[in-house]
């Protein structure tokens, strides 16, 4: 299943991509999400692109009847074109990566001194009886996560 939010940042884009490009702003956004723990395994920056892995660690937000633990670690494993504007993620959880699937991406698109964004979350769950159900209360959750993405982002760059 596919969702796709519209969310608009009061700042220029090379302003947002040099956002991105701080580690401190990735840990802090994870952070305010839920997130007891990032480790960056790998950054790589470059004038055209900024790629990055993470492992993370936060409250499991599987519904009671597909979680083993509380907690649960997954690794995000991301790309930012600089070019194209365009950041695509994946997430694989450290358990069940062959029935639990979730990326995404975000088109930035340049408006002057702001920068309109399309997020765009693809889940699917490959759980007998109980896979679309879980996709369907993912998906609803994500917009409230993205729109809280969204603000955090907006508070970063007005602040900075």
């Amino acid at each position: 299943m596919k969702v796709r939010y519209e969310h608009s940042f009061p700042v220029s884009w090379d302003k947002l991509a040099t956002t991105y490009a701080n580690k401190e702003f990735y840990i802090q956004k994870q952070k305010s999400g839920g997130a007891l723990s990032v480790d960056i395994v790998r950054w790589n920056a470059t004038d055209k692109e900024i790629t990055w892995q993470a492992r993370i660690s936060e409250k499991s937000r599987l519904p009671s009847f597909l979680r083993k633990d509380d907690v649960e670690t997954y690794t995000d494993d991301s790309r930012l074109d600089l070019v194209k504007k365009v950041l695509s993620w994946k997430v694989t959880p450290s358990r069940g990566a062959d029935k639990f699937f979730l990326s995404g991406r975000v088109e930035f698109r340049p408006k002057g001194n702001a920068t309109d964004a399309t997020f765009e979350i693809e889940m699917e769950v490959r759980v007998p009886l109980v896979g679309s159900k879980a996709e369907k209360l993912g998906l609803a959750e994500s917009e409230k996560e993205t729109a809280r993405q969204a603000g955090f982002i907006r508070d970063w760059v007005t602040r900075a």
